[in-house]
């Protein structure tokens, strides 16, 4: 029964984190087609030197930090929720080396997700 317990937690984590993740993502290619065209990739490493990494292959904390550096992005989410998002890394590793989260950490996801829903509108 524990065992089950601390199964569902985890995966309710990991499916909570994955649509943070790719709700981050979406939104961000969105935004920078709207912003720069199709060809968006190839004008903002030209245009912001310190971007080398193509956008498919950020990490998570690489994604919240583009969101800070980029301009098209920088105002899409308020700073207070950055941090959070920021803070979250230290919950997306225990999810992604298997290290079990507290229901604490599972509601701060929840609660991140939900404000990035009503923020990131696709």
């Amino acid at each position: 029964m524990i065992i089950e317990c601390k199964l569902e937690l985890m995966k309710e984590g990991y499916g909570t984190l994955y649509e943070i993740e790719n709700r981050m993502r979406k939104f961000a290619k969105l935004k920078m087609e709207l912003e720069y065209g199709l060809n968006w990739q190839v004008k903002i490493t030209k245009e912001l030197k310190y971007i080398t990494t193509p956008f498919e292959q950020l990490y998570f904390h690489q994604l919240v930090s583009f969101y800070k550096k980029v301009p098209p992005l920088t105002s899409s989410i308020p700073s207070t929720l950055y941090l959070r998002l920021y803070k979250l890394n230290t919950t997306r590793n225990k999810i992604a080396h298997n290290h079990l989260i507290s229901k604490l950490e599972l509601n701060e996801l929840i609660d991140i997700k939900n404000r990035l829903d009503k923020l990131l509108i696709l």
